[in-house]
């Protein structure tokens, strides 16, 4: 890749991802809807969990619907830590059913 009078070597897609977004936001700023300013190393953190967000659920839509994990994701408040542990994913799953049916009503039993 090359930038300007410098050239780099990036090894791979996630050193490739940064590369693009570290270029695209250095002088970027995204105003959010209460006003506040996004931007510098916290807006190319976003943009990178976006972009990893991305290609975790390409991956998804080729074992089954992502529309149920995206739902789940997005609205039941579940992290990392909840799912390591089988007990409180049980725990948590009658909460999250109204939540699926509601984003996925076609899978609804």
């Amino acid at each position: 890749m090359k930038k300007g009078q410098k050239e780099f070597y990036l090894k791979n897609e996630a050193a490739l991802d940064e590369f693009v977004i570290q270029s695209g936001t250095e002088d970027l700023k995204v105003i959010e809807g209460g006003g506040q300013i996004i931007e510098g190393p916290r807006l190319r953190e976003l943009a990178l969990k976006t972009v990893r967000y991305k290609k975790v659920f390409s991956k998804l839509k080729r074992r089954g619907d992502s529309r149920v994990l995206d739902a789940v994701i997005r609205q039941t408040g579940i992290v990392t830590s909840t799912l390591c542990h089988e007990e409180k994913i049980a725990e948590s799953s009658p909460k999250h059913k109204p939540i699926l049916n509601r984003a996925t009503p076609k899978f609804s039993r």
